[in-house]
């Protein structure tokens, strides 16, 4: 069970270093000033064959010019520059394209977030359906999650 309980960990670090880390944008010109940083939580949880973990970490979102430019999520830290679209911004990141945490757990699908600002807080969700090997057996997993900070 600790295997699986670190599989878990595994993911979710992995998906949320996506957040801040390349894919696409929802692009458009910002019409609210959201810049700051912005400190709170994120939990999320991976579910795969009838079993569930869940995790929450301290969350940094720093907007500079109105765009993220960095996600730190319990002191791990990502950059990018992403756009935000009015008071929203969209990331989504392909799971093959992060780094690999470990040479046993591979992962490829997508990976969504989606923040929403509204003045000096925001909340947001993450959604992933992943194809993962794990020790060489194939696995579905499922991560969902909520996030929420203030600036």
């Amino acid at each position: 069970m600790k295997s699986i309980h670190a599989f878990y960990y595994a993911l979710i670090i992995m998906f949320l270093a996506a957040c801040g880390g390349g894919g696409s944008d929802s692009g458009g010109t910002a019409e609210a000033n959201n810049d700051g940083v912005f400190v709170g939580t994120i939990e999320a949880t991976a579910s795969t064959i009838g079993l569930s973990q869940t995790e929450s970490a301290p969350l940094q979102i720093v907007v500079q010019d109105n765009a993220v430019t960095s996600i730190t999520i319990d002191d791990e830290s990502t950059t990018g520059s992403f756009p935000i679209d009015g008071n929203n911004i969209t990331v989504s990141v392909d799971a093959s394209t992060l780094v690999d945490i470990d040479d046993d757990v591979s992962c490829s699908g997508p990976i969504d977030l989606i923040i929403n600002f509204a003045g000096d807080t925001l909340d947001g969700t993450l959604d992933a359906s992943l194809d993962c090997m794990f020790e060489g057996a194939a696995i579905p997993v499922d991560v969902t999650g909520t996030l929420t900070a203030t600036r």
